[in-house]
């Protein structure tokens, strides 16, 4: 090759440094980390770093903070210091995240970010965590209100990974699962979404509502969704061979019961104490066994049908708050103002904001 050739590829290629510099940016995001150390006497952070698509939590956080991991509770990749602050098992002291309001996954390694993410570390220690406030309700007579509306999604319908099975292949299979949070829906409607209202402390009659009960069936969790009364008594069992575990965490990272299921002979049972939206997982080795549990502490509830309308009647004249709660968009509340007529309601929920902890990156 001769000096004038390798003078014309120098230049081509120094022309096209910037083009490629600019495609590779293009494949950056950005994603804000807050860090609270609660009651340790550090002060917080808050920071906008730039990261290479495919960056997890941990990476976000190591950018903002020294980070070491180790085993806490379940896995050898916890997040066990950050920023020099240790979690302590002996006084229930533990870090926890949660991405866009929402709580994060088991395993900060392994959840995905996305353009525009906000990380939120917290310090928690025992006592901190929120627990829902008791309630009473009184059977009187129903009023003349009736709420009515439609719960659906504005865009693309994301495809959630499915779950490679590396654990008790003899009993759980070897085909990779499905995500159970994925499944068809009409035309962008929301159906199988649990609403209620809250506030309300008197009113229409309880009716009849199935015994509740949780059974760990071909290492899946049967039903997925359980809508119980305040104070129900859940029964949990298991058909299977296997060791599962039975946890149900809220938003808020408070456990409300943590079961462990030996084999197929295992019993359980739990009396619901807290109103609230309680997330059911495994956490022995099979991340695809998902579950919820919704406890209600009045009757002004009710699932959307096909096409994401819903009805609920007997409302006594008043203002409440109105919750719509989806297992792939989580939860949306607000205001209603009832008098002896109709209200409608419309609720929609952005495709591409899902769950954040329904987004995962397998382990590196």
């Amino acid at each position: 090759m001769n000096s004038r050739k390798i003078f014309f590829l120098a230049g081509i290629l120094i022309l096209a440094a910037p083009l490629l510099a600019a495609g590779t940016k293009d494949h950056a995001i950005r994603v804000t980390v807050e860090v609270d150390y609660g009651p340790k006497d550090k002060s917080p952070i808050k920071k906008v770093v730039k990261l290479k698509e495919g960056s997890t939590v941990v990476d976000a956080t190591k950018a903002v903070a020294e980070l070491k991991q180790g085993f806490v509770c379940c896995d050898m990749k916890d997040v066990e210091t950050i920023g020099g602050v240790k979690c302590d098992a002996e006084n229930e002291g533990w870090w926890l995240y949660d991405i866009n309001g929402e709580k994060g996954p088991v395993s900060a390694y392994r959840c995905l970010l996305v353009d525009g993410d906000r990380v939120s570390w917290r310090y928690r220690v025992r006592g901190s965590l929120h627990r829902a406030k008791t309630s009473y309700y009184k059977e009187t007579a129903p009023g003349t209100g009736v709420v009515v509306g439609i719960a659906s999604v504005e865009g693309k319908i994301p495809q959630l990974p499915p779950f490679a099975v590396h654990k008790n292949n003899q009993d759980c299979g070897k085909e990779p699962k499905t995500h159970p949070c994925q499944r068809p829906h009409d035309k962008g409607k929301l159906s199988g979404a649990v609403v209620w209202l809250e506030d309300l402390r008197e009113g229409k009659a309880w009716g009849k509502m199935a015994a509740p009960s949780l059974t760990q069936r071909n290492c899946e969790f049967v039903p997925h969704l359980i809508v119980a009364k305040k104070g129900d008594v859940l029964k949990v069992l298991s058909g299977d061979p296997v060791l599962h575990s039975v946890q149900a965490v809220d938003a808020d990272h408070g456990t409300l019961f943590n079961l462990a299921m030996p084999d197929a002979s295992s019993k359980n049972q739990v009396t619901l104490s807290d109103k609230g939206v309680w997330d059911l997982q495994c956490n022995a080795g099979h991340r695809w066994m998902k579950a919820h549990l919704v406890v209600v502490d009045n009757p002004y509830w009710t699932l959307t049908v096909k096409d994401g309308s819903y009805r609920i009647e007997g409302v006594p004249p008043g203002e409440y708050t109105l919750n719509v709660w989806h297992d792939l968009y989580g939860l949306q509340k607000q205001k209603v103002t009832v008098g002896s007529g109709t209200v409608s309601v419309s609720t929609v929920f952005p495709a591409d904001k899902f769950r954040a902890d329904l987004r995962y990156a397998e382990a590196k």
